[in-house]
């Protein structure tokens, strides 16, 4: 995390061009210009954080023109990011809070075709604060494992393990800092494909595995009830942070964690319940300039 990387200074380069009245016309190619309304995007508005407690996603879809080499004019590229920007703006101005901010985008290739690039926006805003800090399970944190049973303790909450094993995973993770910024660019993220516990055997954990995995035999009678101390294993050091950071690649850091749990399979003799993870890593970079607004 440096605040003087190179990536934020070839973004700093791109955007200082675009504020400069004495430039002249440049071109890019599609993958760069893709990277470059990312990443400034990115860089400009996107804060990253794990404080606010909901999420907005939205998509949206623009055009953008090419020459004869098929590449995307310089002034084209910047009509198309003041768009996106707009478009930014109105979906944020349409959510019912006081605290939120954009947390990512990314801009991808949809289509080539007639002269025209053809791109999509994907957005993620976060909205309101909770001031509850996720760092463990306590006494009346009873859930039911999947499929959005709610609570087991008095039936009265909505969600499911799987959701409140996010949370706290994900939580602690960064809060933003007034004298720091963070931020990711979506284009450098890698993300695992499907992680199963079952390949995390552990003994001393509460199933066996370090993360959620039952197997038995006979009927399955419905989603397994999860007390506090199961669940505190799973976000403790030999549960699912030991495989976060198994799968973490050289020169990344964990960003996200997706928990899922509609995995049931059901045979004459028995069944098999488990949560599995979708892991995301990806550079992040720390700048001392503050977010502007949208």
């Amino acid at each position: 995390m440096n605040n003087t990387s190179e990536t934020e200074l070839k973004i700093q380069a791109f955007l200082n061009r675009l504020q400069s009245d004495l430039k002249d016309e440049k071109t890019y190619s599609i993958d760069s210009a893709i990277w470059y309304s990312t990443a400034s995007l990115n860089y400009l508005y996107a804060i990253y954080d794990s404080s606010l407690i909901y999420l907005s996603r939205d998509t949206s879809t623009f055009s953008l023109e090419l020459d004869e080499n098929n590449r995307v004019l310089e002034s084209d590229l910047e009509s198309v990011i003041e768009q996106m920007t707009d478009s930014l703006s109105l979906t944020l101005e349409n959510l019912p809070a006081n605290v939120k901010h954009l947390l990512s985008c990314m801009v991808y290739e949809i289509d080539v075709a007639q002269g025209s690039l053809y791109v999509g926006l994907k957005s993620v805003i976060g909205w309101g604060y909770s001031s509850i800090f996720y760092g463990s399970f306590i006494s009346t944190d009873y859930w039911y494992s999947i499929w959005d049973y709610g609570d087991c303790y008095d039936y009265t909450q909505d969600g499911d393990a799987t959701k409140q094993l996010e949370y706290k995973l994900m939580q602690p993770l960064v809060q933003n800092d007034p004298d720091w910024r963070f931020y990711t660019i979506p284009e450098e993220e890698y993300t695992t494909d499907i992680v199963l516990p079952g390949e995390f055997v552990y003994e001393p954990s509460p199933r066996g595995c370090r993360g959620f995995y039952l197997s038995g035999s006979g009927s399955w009678n419905g989603p397994q009830c999860l007390p506090p101390s199961e669940l505190n294993f799973y976000i403790g050091s030999n549960g699912i942070p030991y495989i976060i950071e198994a799968y973490k690649p050289e020169g990344l850091d964990f960003t996200d964690i997706d928990v899922e749990g509609d995995a049931i399979f059901l045979w004459p003799t028995g069944f098999l319940e488990f949560h599995y993870y979708y892991i995301t890593y990806a550079p992040i970079h720390r700048t001392t300039l503050p977010a502007s607004t949208l």
